[in-house]
Order: structure tokens, then sequence, then C-alpha cells
């Protein structure tokens, strides 16, 4: 049987062996953070001023281009700062830097539709030197939920209002009031149009097997081949009206008459 040192001896290589495994632990967390670059990579502290919280909260992630860099170290109410009172303290990771530029752009973005804030910074077009510790980041307003919902409500009566004329103008044609809904509505109308079409189509039937005096005209060759005749003697004298010139026709004319 084990004495009583020899237990509290085995007691003591449990707890220092279970403190060991737990800081390595802690240290392989922290070293396997690609968010932050470690926990003996070096911080840049940022910060941008916005019109509107819109939801972020402190240790909310901090993106450059949609990849995660850093994080929010505080957030707080600047008073002196009217149009943009909302000041975002930001830890970026030093290894981030050179791609972060003075004149690079901060939003607050959501995640999806309902999703957390999270800061985005925009550094496509950026092209100033690159930022210093304590450096202040310009702000691009971005429309939460709650703006695009606002913006859009105008918008949502307009076509309520649109929808009910509608459904208005339809139950009064449906019902036959209106001279619209009259007319779809009329019985005799139609009628009429059906008349009227039959007669058309009599017509036309008889224009083409030259019944009347305009289907007799239309069909009749020997019509055409007089008429014909005329053009061409028109045609004649034009051209010796050309070839003579108005005075000698005048004369001869003139010759004729006396």
């Amino acid at each position: 049987m084990p004495s009583q040192q020899e237990v509290q001896w085995s007691q003591l290589k449990v707890g220092v062996l279970v403190i060991v495994a737990l800081a390595a632990l802690t240290a392989l967390v922290f070293l396997m953070s690609g968010s932050t670059g470690g926990i003996f990579t070096g911080k840049t502290v940022l910060r941008s001023y916005f019109e509107n919280a819109a939801g972020i909260k402190v240790g909310a992630p901090v993106n450059l281009e949609g990849y995660t860099v850093g994080s929010v170290k505080s957030i707080r109410i600047d008073a002196s700062r009217k149009l943009t009172p909302v000041e975002v303290i930001m830890k970026v990771s030093n290894r981030y830097i050179p791609d972060i530029h003075e004149d690079s752009k901060t939003s607050l973005d959501t995640i999806g539709v309902l999703g957390d804030t999270v800061v985005n910074i925009d550094s496509k077009h950026a092209v100033g030197p690159r930022v210093k510790n304590n450096d202040e980041l310009s702000t691009t307003e971005s429309p939460n939920l709650s703006d695009v919902i606002k913006s859009s409500q105008g918008t949502i009566e307009q076509v309520n209002t649109i929808l009910a004329k509608i459904d208005s103008l339809v139950d009064s044609l449906n019902t036959g009031k209106g001279s619209v809904g009259q007319l779809i509505n009329d019985p005799a109308l139609y009628n009429k149009a059906v008349q009227a079409v039959d007669q058309l189509s009599k017509l036309s039937t008889n224009l083409s097997e030259g019944k009347g005096t305009i289907g007799k005209l239309v069909n009749n060759q020997e019509f055409y081949n007089n008429a014909k005749v005329s053009l061409q003697k028109l045609d004649k004298a034009a051209d010796s009206i050309e070839d003579t010139g108005p005075l000698s026709v005048i004369g001869i004319v003139a010759g004729r008459l006396f």
C-alpha cells in the first residue's frame, strides 16, 4: 500500500501536468488564430466614426475585403461630433496593415439579413500611404435593414393604391359599369359587330367574283385595257408638250381654233 507521501506526490504531478496542458492548449489556440495573427503578433489601433452604431458590439470582427483581420476594441459616443457621434475603435493585426491605407473606407455591414454587424474595411481603390497607430479611417455609411424598410414604405403604399384602383376598375368592367364596361358586356354591340364582319365578308366575296358595279370594274379586263390605252395617250401628249414647248402648243391650238 503506497504511503501518504507517495499519494501527495502523484497528485502534485497530475496537477502540474493538467496546468501545463491547459497552458499549451491556450497558447496553441492563440497561435492558430488567423483573424488576429496570433498572440505574439502586434496590433494596430484604428478608429472610425459612424452616424449610427447599427448593432455593432465590442469584440465584433473587423474584416478587410470580407476577411477577418481584427476585432472591435471599444465603442463610445463622442458628443463633439454632431453628424458621426459613434466612435468605433478597432484592433487590427500588424500582418495586414500593409494592405490598409489612409484613404481606405470603413462601413458597418450585416452578415446576411438578420446576422451580426461587422466592420468592413474597403481598400480596393485606396492608393495612399499605409495606416499608422491611432489613425482615423473615413466611413461609408451603408443602409441597414430598418433604413431599407423605411425607404421602401412609400413605394409599398403607392403599389397598394395602384392595386386597389386596378381591382376597382376590373370590378366595374365585370359589372358593366361605365362606357367601357357597357361596351364589353353589351350583347347588342357584339351582335352588330358580328353583322358588320359578315357584311364585309360578303362584300369581299362579291368583289372577287365580279358581282356589282365595283366588282365588274375590278374584274373587267376590257376596262383595264381601255384605261391602259388612255394612260399611254396621256404619256404621249406629255412627251409632245415637252418636245415642242408650251408656246408651240398654244400656237397649234390657236391655229386650229381660228
